[in-house]
């Protein structure tokens, strides 16, 4: 099979499941999924701002806003949104940018980094596992290789993550147009488009890691299991590298963390295409990840 069959083969495999699961409904699960972990921890976020101009209010002696919003530049002024977001981003000019943002826009980045590895990878241990298990995955190998039917699940679910991603800051527009005040509508719209997308490239290594375990067996529960764990296990593995090599082995750093995601989660915070350099990075990571398990994968009968 030549290069450009291989590619197109990998786009009607990635069409295919993507009309499977329109047609299955795991799809719109998938979405509803999303937009309710963004729009409604924006929701909750903005009780949080309330309560914060509640206090202010009650210092002030101004009276109480109904709804939040109406106080966010005497928050800033005052540095209270400032000490907040230092809480999120350590680098102090990504801080100074973010500031300038819509604040809900820059949490809803800030909770999508911790929240959306888990959803990712939960979706991509659903891609090949439940076809393993009632051995139907070996008509659609009639058609095509292992390894463009692993890619071109890993394509066709990425979409579906990324459309996940544009319902669910849909969502939290709406609830900045109804739940606060004083919230420029186009500016929040652009704010959200800018995020979406960084938010899409740093859902593709986990969508690798499910895909990766989705390759191992045909009982969906234990490959949801394991990329669940997989997604906690490098997170601590980062957390103590990290630790190891700031204060102990500089030279354990240099070679464990640039494999691992969150490196390069810094790197997506700032103006522009900066982050350009990070997202292929991610992509590339997502790809081979979801790669790891393949040599097994191609011995496995189906």
């Amino acid at each position: 099979m030549t290069t450009l069959q291989s590619l197109r083969d990998v786009a009607l495999v990635a069409r295919w499941w993507l009309a499977r699961s329109v047609r299955t409904r795991s799809a719109g699960a998938l979405v509803l999924i999303y937009t309710l972990l963004l729009a409604g921890g924006a929701w909750m976020f903005t009780k949080f701002i309330h309560s914060m101009e509640l206090t202010l209010a009650n210092t002030l002696r101004v009276p109480p806003t109904k709804k939040p919003g109406a106080m966010l530049d005497t928050l800033k002024e005052r540095g209270e949104l400032k000490e907040l977001l230092q809480g999120m981003i350590e680098d102090p000019a990504a801080v100074e940018w973010a500031i300038q943002l819509p604040v809900l826009s820059t949490f809803t980045f800030w909770m999508g980094l911790g929240a959306v590895p888990f959803l990712a990878c939960a979706a991509g241990a659903e891609a090949i596992s439940p076809d393993i298990r009632d051995r139907s995955l070996r008509y659609e190998l009639v058609r095509t290789g292992r390894l463009e039917l692993v890619a071109g699940r890993f394509l066709g679910q990425a979409f579906l993550v990324g459309l996940g991603l544009a319902f669910g800051c849909a969502g939290v527009w709406i609830v900045a147009m109804t739940g606060m005040v004083d919230q420029p509508p186009a500016e929040q719209a652009t704010s959200l488009m800018l995020f979406a997308p960084r938010l899409w490239v740093w859902s593709l290594p986990w969508l690798g890691l499910g895909i990766a375990c989705s390759q191992l067996s045909g009982t969906v529960n234990f490959t949801r299991t394991l990329a669940l764990g997989g997604t906690v296990g490098v997170m601590i593995v980062f957390g103590i590298t990290q630790w190891l090599s700031d204060d102990y082995w500089p030279i354990l750093g240099d070679l464990v963390l640039p494999i691992l995601p969150h490196s390069y989660s810094l790197g997506l915070w700032g103006p522009g295409f900066g982050w350009a350099g990070e997202a292929l990075i991610l992509a590339a990571m997502g790809l081979v990840w979801a790669l790891v398990t393949y040599p097994l994968f191609a011995r496995r009968n189906a």
